[in-house]
């Protein structure tokens, strides 16, 4: 989303009912010297309250929070000795009040172990008043020493969990922590493993892990741990364990790609395969409901971060214009979370049903919609349409269906009788070289109806996910 005519706003991390933004400047004569600025962006009220700016060339990542406290790592652009040269930093924002917990030491930047890589190092993980990371450093003379480092927020003091020396037996990376558990992978040559640390007792579990790991996360009250595994170019499949039951979970299987975890949510990135950007989808696991809520991927818009920052899911849309997907006009949206970590504003808006004999006429003007698409007749589809979602077409042929009706819906969202959301199940018979974001079956969307009033017929547009409570 645009701050303005230079500058666009990226969403970084959560910090409880707020968002960390960083505001990058694009273009104009200061682009390449002007530092990122960040600041909190409270969704509800649509406000942006300044924090801290960068030097210039400097970018800050990993933004964890935990009360008061945001954990970020500042690194350089371009190229592998900037980004070798990292600084991890705690800051609070209430005070002011900022610490450099660790930097990059000489011989870091020519670690590359059979795991633990450049790209991966030391990413940090921040809960219970702890910070913990991985870290790899060449030894004097020949070998490679890797440690797993907690730091105590209170005290000010850095201990170290775990050292190997021998990689040629033991590898580690990904150290996350959570209640009064560490956890990180491990590879003893032959087998990828988990493991699982009690910080007060100093036991270990293990968990063989059959397929390649890719990430990590551990809920931060430690009752659950998340990981994915790599499924195939671009696809991932995740993984849950009740650390209390010791009950595992496959929650999906080809998806997009990380582990994010709350105290009661798990989601991921939408991913890309390489040929179809943003194709493997993202979502939203509830812990509580065990509902997973998927966030299916169009090709007519770009979807590269999706995921739980501080008490909302978060999303982006970059819309593809012609060949060329548009940052400029890409947006970024907030869904508020119930039950998240800190109060919530007050009871969601009770839905106001709207008159059954408008959504019929809404559902109506859906299957003319469908019955356009199915003859090809792409001017007729336009027609009703609003006018973003046109530039979208025309629908590829090879996806055009052979068949397509309604069979059923649900309100979603309602403002009155000219301007409502519905969750719409439309069946599909699609040929057999179908390559489309449609699939064979049922596909739900959600689709806002929009009229000027009651004589003018309704607008549409298409989504792949729910209403917001916010944009």
């Amino acid at each position: 989303m645009l701050r303005d005519n230079s500058h666009y706003w990226s969403p970084d991390g959560g910090y409880g009912a707020q968002i960390v933004v960083a505001s990058i400047a694009s273009k104009g004569p200061d682009s390449e010297t002007e530092g990122w600025e960040y600041s909190l962006w409270d969704p509800v009220t649509g406000s942006t309250t300044p924090e801290w700016t960068d030097a210039a060339g400097l970018q800050e990542t990993y933004m964890q929070s935990d009360g008061d406290w945001l954990e970020t790592v500042t690194r350089g652009f371009g190229g592998t000795a900037a980004m070798a040269d990292w600084t991890m930093i705690l800051r609070n924002l209430k005070t002011g009040e900022k610490r450099d917990i660790a930097k990059a030491q000489p011989g870091q930047a020519e670690v590359n172990t059979s795991q633990i890589t450049l790209q991966n190092d030391p990413d940090p993980s921040l809960a219970g008043g702890k910070l913990v990371w991985a870290s790899a450093e060449l030894l004097a003379g020949e070998g490679v020493q890797s440690t797993v480092q907690m730091y105590d927020i209170a005290s000010g003091a850095t201990t170290t969990v775990e050292t190997k020396t021998d990689h040629a037996r033991e590898d580690f990376w990904s150290a996350r922590i959570g209640g009064d558990k560490m956890a990180w992978f491990s590879n003893d040559g032959t087998t990828n493993r988990i493991v699982i640390h009690d910080l007060a007792t100093g036991a270990e579990q293990t968990i063989n892990v059959d397929s390649q790991p890719f990430s990590l996360t551990l809920s931060p009250d430690g009752r659950f741990l998340a990981w994915d595994t790599i499924h195939g170019q671009g696809t991932y499949d995740k993984h849950l364990l009740n650390l209390a039951t010791q009950e595992q979970t496959a929650i999906a299987t080809e998806q997009g790609y990380g582990v994010y975890l709350t105290d009661r949510y798990l989601s991921w990135d939408t991913g890309n395969t390489g040929s179809s950007p943003g194709y493997a989808p993202a979502g939203l696991y509830d812990l509580q409901t065990n509902e997973l809520r998927p966030l299916v991927p169009d090709k007519t818009t770009l979807t590269n971060v999706s995921h739980v920052m501080g008490d909302w899911f978060v999303w982006q849309d970059i819309p593809l214009v012609g060949s060329e997907y548009r940052d400029d006009l890409g947006k970024w949206y907030a869904m508020r979370l119930p039950n998240s970590s800190t109060a919530s504003p007050g009871p969601p808006p009770t839905l106001r049903p709207g008159d059954p004999a408008v959504y019929a006429d809404a559902l109506a003007r859906v299957q003319q919609w469908l019955d356009a698409w199915i003859v090809g007749d792409t001017a007729a589809q336009n027609a009703m349409l609003e006018p973003k979602s046109q530039q979208l077409l025309p629908t590829p042929r090879y996806s055009q269906p052979l068949s397509g009706e309604i069979s059923g819906y649900q309100p979603a969202q309602y403002v009155s009788n000219n301007e409502f959301t519905l969750s719409v199940d439309l069946q599909l018979h699609l040929p057999a070289a179908n390559e489309s974001a449609w699939v064979e079956g049922v596909n739900s969307r959600f689709i806002t109806f929009q009229r000027a009033d009651a004589s003018s017929p309704f607008r549409m547009h298409f989504a792949t996910s729910p209403p917001l409570a916010t944009g």
